[in-house]
């Protein structure tokens, strides 16, 4: 009984099989049927074939194609459409899309009038790719899909489908094929790119557009920074260039930039443009040139910039990007003298406003001196010729900024040199609800602190400055890795401590610090309080500290004096307790730090009082012009709580 059952359900099987397969044979015959060729019957089965999907925006496509097939089309037009539709069905090509966009795109082509052999055109590529493709069918689905937008909006995809979409605009056209590579070339066109609110445009440009890749290769064109807010006047020309419209980036090497407010003539370089996701701030175009080494010189008078250029959208940038600085310097038009020089990684130029840059070595010149500083944040005011330095929290920012003049390190945070009044501002003016006064410093090269140098002792195990000037004799170098100092001054303390330990003796003068590098170079203030501190060296106490909530000093570079506000008292010789304080809190700082002052001289047992002293560096002595009063003092025997001995006034 079970062998019987087994043969009916064999039998039953092999019947269903044949049912089945003969079917499916005559459904795919049925498939591969082709249209009659006699236009009335085509039109009608070919309707019926794409109303077959149901779907609305098909059955309206084909009321309105059904209507238009006798009127729109020639008969011999009518006899190629047959002709080609046949062979898709044959290739079992759907009605929908593959169908459905061969529609529209020979109803479009049909209703351009600008290219009457539009259509006939189009037929002669297909039937190539139909005949020569290695294969056939995707690439004429995809040249099928192609051609809808492209036809009714220019662009190189459908605009509904979102993202990126390049199109074109103006110019010329003609579809190509060759070596199983399908490509439209274009001619004298403005290629776009658009994403939401954003967009790019190369003007006056050529190039192919290759469907199977989805890339496009041009050639020439402009691309202009409008849309960052520049004029038209700046752009740059391509050469040859290659962009995948599947993005909405692209870099084009070799091109030729140009902007007269910069360059006197066209700059080569690379762009690369974008367009955004989002409104945010412009940053595209961007260009950089290939040399780093030209001499701008149109950017305003008196001024040179020399490096490489780089543009971030309206950003300027003159740049070093390969181990050397950009410069930039100042001199007045009517002379060559250089009044300043800046080297930085980079400097950033708002047009006809402002050069700035951060970690800028700095000097100002003035005869045969200068003041320096090895890394500032500047800022250069065009309209107001104005030189704004200021120093940051880096280690190499916080060393003291240099006078060659009067041989001094000025602690100051800010300094303000204006260029047309020969005059440099020391300090800042702080908000008048800031209680708190502005600090500076005037420090002679030769000032030696013995509470300086025991407060480093302090610090680490060992004194740091023993410790440095003992490796600088040991190597016979004065630079150094910042690992290797640190392991010495004390190789059990923490990174962050180590560092903290460098910033303040960057700070205080007795190292160069570049924490971005992890160098260390000894300054000559290291060597001093070394050689001081064992009493191989001579050394003095000039430190002019002034306090104040307004600028602290006004540097004439004309008379070379410096006022200096706020001096409460300045000690000359501890040792012979000679001090001055001044009147008014006001002095004078000369060459070579001889200063001029009215008030009161301290000298021991002696106090005078008058006006036009002067302090003379080299002599270590004051001369005193006019003196109004002169009070001795004679000791009384007792010793004060400080350990010094009692003095009375004697009236004179």
């Amino acid at each position: 009984m079970h062998i019987i059952f087994a043969q009916k359900k064999l039998i039953f099987s092999a019947f269903f099989l044949a049912f089945f397969l003969g079917f499916s044979a005559d459904i795919f015959a049925q498939a591969k049927k082709p249209f009659p060729t006699e236009p009335a019957k085509f039109i009608i089965e070919f309707g019926d074939f794409l109303a077959a999907s149901k779907s609305k925006d098909v059955i309206e496509l084909k009321k309105k194609f059904s209507a238009d097939f006798g009127v729109l089309f020639t008969p011999v037009e009518q006899d190629s459409i047959i002709s080609f539709v046949n062979q898709l069905k044959v290739r079992r090509f759907n009605a929908k899309p593959d169908f459905v966009n061969y529609v529209h795109i020979i109803t479009a082509l049909k209703s351009n009038t600008e290219r009457p052999n539009g259509l006939a055109e189009w037929h002669q590529i297909a039937h190539e790719v139909l005949a020569k493709d290695k294969k056939p069918e995707k690439t004429l689905k995809s040249f099928l899909k192609f051609m809808g937008p492209f036809l009714t909006e220019k662009s190189f995809k459908d605009t509904k489908r979102g993202g990126v979409i390049w199109s074109t605009k103006g110019g010329t056209y003609k579809v190509e094929y060759a070596d199983n590579d399908l490509f439209f070339h274009f001619d004298d066109i403005d290629l776009l790119a658009l994403r939401r609110s954003d967009s790019l445009l190369i003007a006056r440009t050529s190039g192919d557009y290759h469907l199977k890749t989805n890339e496009w290769k041009g050639k020439g064109g402009q691309v202009s920074w409008e849309k960052a807010g520049l004029g038209k006047d700046v752009f740059a020309t391509l050469s040859n260039y290659r962009i995948d419209c599947a993005k909405g980036l692209y870099q084009a090497d070799s091109v030729q930039f140009v902007y007269p407010f910069l360059l006197s003539q066209p700059m080569l370089g690379s762009l690369t443009d974008k367009v955004a996701k989002s409104k945010a701030k412009a940053t595209y175009p961007k260009f950089s040139s290939y040399k780093e080494d030209f001499v701008l010189k149109n950017i305003g008078p008196g001024i040179t910039l020399v490096g490489g250029v780089k543009l971030d959208g309206a950003k300027i940038y003159v740049k070093s990007e390969k181990g050397r600085n950009a410069t930039f310097t100042y001199h007045k038009p009517q002379n060559t003298n250089i009044l300043f020089r800046c080297h930085a990684k980079s400097f950033s130029i708002k047009q006809e406003q402002k050069i700035s840059g951060s970690q800028v070595e700095t000097s100002i010149y003035f005869n045969q001196d200068s003041i320096y500083h090895p890394s500032v944040t500047m800022t250069y005011l065009m309209k107001t010729n104005q030189l704004k330095l200021s120093r940051a929290d880096r280690g190499s920012d916080r060393n003291p900024f240099f006078n060659s003049f009067y041989q001094v390190n000025i602690d100051v945070d800010k300094i303000s040199y204006d260029v047309n009044k020969e005059k440099i501002l020391v300090g800042d003016k702080g908000l008048s609800i800031d209680k708190i006064k502005n600090e500076v410093t005037f420090e002679s090269v030769n000032f030696y602190d013995e509470a300086t140098y025991i407060r480093y002792q302090g610090v680490a195990a060992t004194n740091p400055i023993a410790v440095l000037l003992r490796l600088s004799a040991e190597t016979g170098e004065v630079e150094f890795d910042e690992s290797d100092v640190a392991y010495r001054i004390n190789p059990k303390v923490k990174k962050e401590n180590n560092k903290r330990l460098l910033y303040q003796l960057a700070s205080d003068g007795f190292i160069f610090y570049d924490s971005d590098n992890g160098k260390v170079i000894l300054r000559d203030k290291l060597f001093h309080y070394g050689r001081a501190s064992t009493g191989n060296a001579d050394y003095d106490p000039i430190n002019v500290v002034s306090k104040s909530k307004d600028a602290n000093a006004v540097f004439d570079l004309e008379s070379g004096k410096t006022e200096i506000k706020d001096v409460k008292t300045l000690e000359l010789s501890h040792k012979q307790q000679v001090a001055i304080k001044p009147q008014g809190k006001q002095l004078n700082m000369l060459k070579n730090r001889d200063m001029e002052f009215d008030g009161l001289l301290y000298a021991g047992m002696a106090v005078f009082y008058g006006k036009n002293m002067r302090f003379s560096y080299n002599k270590f002595s004051v001369v005193m012009d006019s003196v109004r009063y002169l009070d001795f003092y004679v000791p009384t025997g007792k010793v004060l709580k400080n350990k010094r001995k009692e003095a009375k006034s004697m009236d004179s």
